[in-house]
C-alpha cells in the first residue's frame, strides 16, 4: 500500500519508520522544503522513503492515504485534493495505536499532561508493568509501536491536534485532567477545541474506565459522552459517595475501587501545588487499575522528578531564583505557576499568540507579582494590555535576552524571577524547550551573575 505522510516532524518521522518497516510506499511530504533536503541528508529517513521536495499533488495519484501529523491543519485546499482523489485519512496517534499491542492509556487536557503522563510511566516502569512512554511528550507512538507486547502498557499524551484526526481509536484508560482556553488560533471556538479533545471518548465501552477531573465543570459534564466507567478525582471535594473515584486528604491520597479505598501517601514528594496533587491522583488511579500495589506508588511518588521547563528550579545568583515553567503556553499554565510561588515574582511574560483572552488574567495579577517582563511578537500587546488595567512595573522588551536582562534588573535578594510566558514560543524558537533551555543557558551561563 501507498501512504502519504503530511509532516516532517517528530510524529511525522514516525509514521514513516512504522510505514517503511512494513514494506509500504511511503511519501514523506513537509512545506518546508529546507526540512526536507536536511532530513536527506542527514539520512534520518529510510531510503526507501520518497522526499516530496515539491508540490504534495506529485505524489498523490497512487496513494490510498494520507498520514496526518499533529500540526498539520486541514486547509480547504488539502481538503480538495484528499476529495479530488477519494484518499482516506489516518491520524498519526491513530496509525501508532493500531500497530500496538498491549494497553493503551491516553492522557489529554489544557494543562499537566506532560507530567501526569511521566509520572504514570515512572510509576508503572518502577512497579516493573514495562511501559512505554509516547505521544505528545516528545516521542512518536509509531516509533515504538513494533516494539510492543501484549503484556505492556502504552501511556501516551495525546494533545487536541492528535485526536482530532483519530477516528477508530479505542484505549482502555483514559483521563481527561482540565479544561481552559487554548489554541484558539487553530479552533475558531472553546467548543470546536473540546470537540477535537473529545474524540477520546468515541471508542470506549463499559469495560474501559475515564478519569474524569470532577472540579472542571466541562471536564465532569464528559461523562455523559461516554460508555465508560467514570472515575472522578478532586482536590477540593471528598468524593467517598461515588462507587469510583480519588481525592486527598491530609496529604494521603485515597482512592476507592468498588468497596476498596487504597491510601497513598505524598509525604516526601518533589511535587508541589494542588496542580500536582491532582496530578498524582489521576496516576495512582491508572496505576491501581494496572496492578500496582499503593505502597510501589507511594515509592514512585519521592523518586519522581518533574520533567524540564515545568516550574524548573533553574538557580539562585545574588539571592534570587530563576524558575523555567517555559512549558506554560496558556494563560491557565502560567496561573498556577504564580498560585505556588510565594515569594516576589519578576514574570517573564510573551511569546506567539494563540488567540487567548488576557483580561482576566490581569484583573486579577497575584499581590506577590512585583514586575512583570514581556517580551516577542505578544509582547507589546500584552504591555499596553496590563497598563489598561493599571498592572505596576510593567516593562516591555522585545528581545528574549534584553528581557531576562530586564528582569534581573528588577529583581532583589529574595524574589524569583520566573519564565511563565503563557504564550506559544513560534516567534522566536522551535518549541518551548528550546526556548526553556535558552533561558537556562542565559542564566546559568555567565550572562545572569
Amino acid at each position: 500500500m501507498e501512504y502519504l505522510v503530511f509532516g516532517a516532524g517528530v510524529s511525522g518521522l514516525g509514521a514513516c519508520e512504522l510505514l517503511a518497516k512494513q514494506n509500504n510506499k511511503v511519501y514523506l511530504y513537509d512545506k518546508d522544503k529546507k526540512k526536507l533536503h536536511d532530513l536527506k541528508r542527514a539520512k534520518l529517513v529510510a531510503d526507501s522513503v520518497v522526499l516530496c521536495t515539491k508540490s504534495f499533488k506529485n505524489c498523490v495519484h497512487s496513494t490510498m492515504c494520507i498520514v496526518l501529523s499533529p500540526g498539520v491543519l486541514l486547509t480547504p485546499k488539502i481538503d480538495k485534493i484528499i476529495k479530488k482523489y477519494n484518499l482516506t485519512t489516518l491520524g498519526e496517534l491513530e496509525l501508532g495505536a493500531k500497530n500496538c499491542q498491549g494497553t493503551l492509556i491516553v492522557i489529554t487536557g489544557t494543562n499537566g499532561k506532560t507530567t501526569t503522563t511521566t509520572l504514570t510511566d515512572f510509576v508503572l516502569n518502577y512497579a516493573q508493568k514495562h511501559s512505554f512512554c509516547v505521544g505528545n511528550v516528545g516521542i512518536s507512538i509509531c516509533s515504538v509501536a513494533l516494539k510492543t507486547k501484549p503484556q505492556n502498557y502504552i501511556v501516551c499524551e495525546a494533545s487536541s491536534f492528535q485526536l482530532e484526526h483519530s477516528k477508530t481509536m479505542h484505549p482502555h484508560i483514559v483521563a481527561f485532567l482540565n479544561f481552559a482556553p487554548d489554541h484558539l488560533d487553530r479552533y475558531k471556538t472553546l467548543d470546536d477545541y473540546l470537540s477535537a479533545k473529545s474524540h477520546v471518548f468515541d471508542n470506549l465501552d463499559n469495560n474501559d474506565y475515564v478519569v474524569l477531573n470532577y472540579d472542571d465543570d466541562v471536564v465532569r459534564a464528559c461523562a455523559h459522552k461516554t460508555n465508560a466507567r467514570v472515575i472522578y478525582f478532586s482536590v477540593n471535594h471528598i468524593l467517598d459517595s461515588f462507587e469510583y473515584s480519588a481525592w486527598v486528604f491530609e496529604q494521603v491520597l485515597h482512592v476507592k475501587l468498588g468497596d476498596k479505598i487504597h491510601r497513598i501517601s505524598t509525604i516526601g514528594t518533589k511535587l508541589s501545588g494542588m496542580h500536582n496533587v491532582a496530578n498524582m491522583l489521576v496516576a495512582s488511579v491508572i496505576a491501581l487499575l494496572c496492578g500496582v500495589d499503593e505502597n510501589l506508588i507511594s515509592e514512585a511518588f519521592v523518586k519522581y522528578t518533574l520533567p524540564s521547563h515545568r516550574c524548573e528550579f533553574v538557580g539562585e545568583f545574588g539571592g534570587v531564583r530563576y524558575i523555567d515553567d517555559s512549558k506554560a503556553t496558556n494563560i491557565h499554565a502560567t496561573t498556577n505557576a504564580l498560585a505556588n510561588i510565594k515569594t516576589p515574582i519578576v514574570l517573564m511574560l510573551g511569546g506567539s499568540d494563540k488567540g487567548e483572552d488576557f483580561d482576566v488574567f490581569f484583573a486579577h495579577i497575584p499581590n506577590n507579582v512585583k514586575a512583570i517582563v514581556t517580551f516577542g511578537q505578544m509582547g507589546k500587546k500584552l504591555y499596553k494590555l496590563a497598563n489598561k488595567y493599571n498592572v505596576n512595573n510593567v516593562h516591555y522588551v522585545r528581545d528574549f535576552k534584553l528581557a531576562l536582562d530586564e528582569a534581573k534588573s528588577q529583581s532583589l535578594a529574595g524574589d524569583t524571577v520566573l519564565l511563565s510566558p503563557a504564550c506559544a514560543s513560534f516567534d522566536a524558537f522551535d518549541s518551548y524547550a528550546e526556548r526553556g533551555d535558552y533561558f537556562k543557558y542565559l542564566v546559568c551561563g555567565g550572562d545572569v551573575e
